[in-house]
């Protein structure tokens, strides 16, 4: 079971956050820390703040940000948009959040020896959806868990003990 931080989990507005974090505690492995909510401030040059839904944090595989979209989202190429089936409002691109807060981590360390820095990768959790077509070139499938994956998180090649060594 992995270790799940802050735990118990705080309440939050998303069912499909607390859907995940569920899965994530009861189906990793213990050696696995799981970060949920992490708030993030950069002040080096401009000012940039921003959250990760999770950091999925492992000794020897390193760090994973993974963020959290609840319902079915759609993209729409022409407009660049994302937004969720039936809803108007346009939802934040869940790939360009998750590789900004992996950015982000990456940025921090910088004055640390480069053989202390962990690897670093991102993806996107649709846990109550599909996302079965690449919706853009920086959106690609193998980076995504979704309502299909959603048993199998220990084995599963973004969150699990077979990932790929992020990098």
């Amino acid at each position: 079971m992995a270790r799940m931080v802050p735990s118990p989990m705080l309440p939050v507005q998303s069912g499909a956050e607390e859907q995940l974090y569920d899965a994530l505690r009861d189906q990793l492995p213990d050696e696995f820390i799981c970060y949920h909510g992490i708030e993030w401030l950069h002040l080096g040059g401009r000012p940039q703040k921003g959250e990760a839904d999770f950091l999925i944090a492992h000794a020897e595989l390193g760090v994973l940000v993974l963020e959290v979209k609840g319902g079915q989202l759609t993209y729409d190429p022409p407009s660049r948009t994302w937004k969720r089936r039936g809803d108007p409002k346009r939802v934040k691109d869940p790939f360009a959040q998750a590789q900004r807060c992996m950015n982000w981590l990456m940025r921090e360390p910088e004055h640390l020896p480069k053989k202390w820095m962990a690897s670093l990768g991102y993806g996107v959790g649709f846990p109550n959806g599909e996302y079965r077509e690449q919706a853009h070139p920086n959106a690609p499938l193998d980076l995504v868990i979704d309502h299909r994956d959603m048993g199998e998180l220990a084995t599963h090649p973004t969150t699990g003990s077979n990932r790929r060594k992020a990098g």
